[in-house]
């Protein structure tokens, strides 16, 4: 696998229990390769070693902390607790560019139609893109379209922005 860069924040000896054992809380980027770490270290060291366990505590803005157990959320029955409890779709692709669309291009995306984007649309989109892979693939294009209800912006399809359109690849339902 080709190296490239990522970020390491921080890496904190947390425990030694054995002289075969360290236990390490590492901060870092997304791409970040844990078992690479191990790996790098223990041959600092003029030795071999791997992951005896991972646990991630964060990705982003989700925080192993605020995590609410499946069991939980099946016994949840009514709506407004569900919604009281689940985070937004938007704060988990707060990451994907955003593009603001009006209520007729929202009612186009939601019956799975492409929409032609406005000027301003497309360069506002030009402004947020940014280099992003998935799986090796090229997603820079891909792009959340949000609709205003009431006082928020409700993600109503993820898609791919390609030639002045919106061409939606999941609408989501509300």
């Amino acid at each position: 696998m080709a190296s490239r860069k990522v970020n390491l924040y921080t890496a904190e000896l947390v425990d030694c229990p054995s002289a075969d054992l360290a236990v390490i809380k590492v901060t870092c980027g997304k791409g970040f390769y844990i078992r690479a770490l191990a790996r790098d270290i223990a041959a600092a060291l003029g030795a071999e070693g791997h992951v005896a366990a991972l646990r991630r505590t964060r990705v982003g803005a989700f925080a192993e902390d605020a995590a609410i157990q499946l069991s939980i959320l099946q016994q949840m029955s009514d709506k407004p607790a569900l919604d009281k409890t689940l985070v937004p779709l938007e704060t988990a692709l707060d990451d994907i560019p955003a593009l603001a669309i009006s209520g007729e291009e929202a009612s186009r995306l939601r019956q799975g139609r492409e929409i032609v984007l406005l000027p301003h649309q497309v360069e506002a989109f030009r402004e947020m893109r940014r280099p992003r892979q998935v799986n090796g693939e090229d997603a820079s294009r891909i792009c959340l379209a949000t609709e205003k209800v009431g006082e928020e912006q409700l993600g109503v399809a993820l898609g791919e922005v390609r030639a002045g359109r919106f061409m939606p690849v999941r609408v989501f339902n509300q």
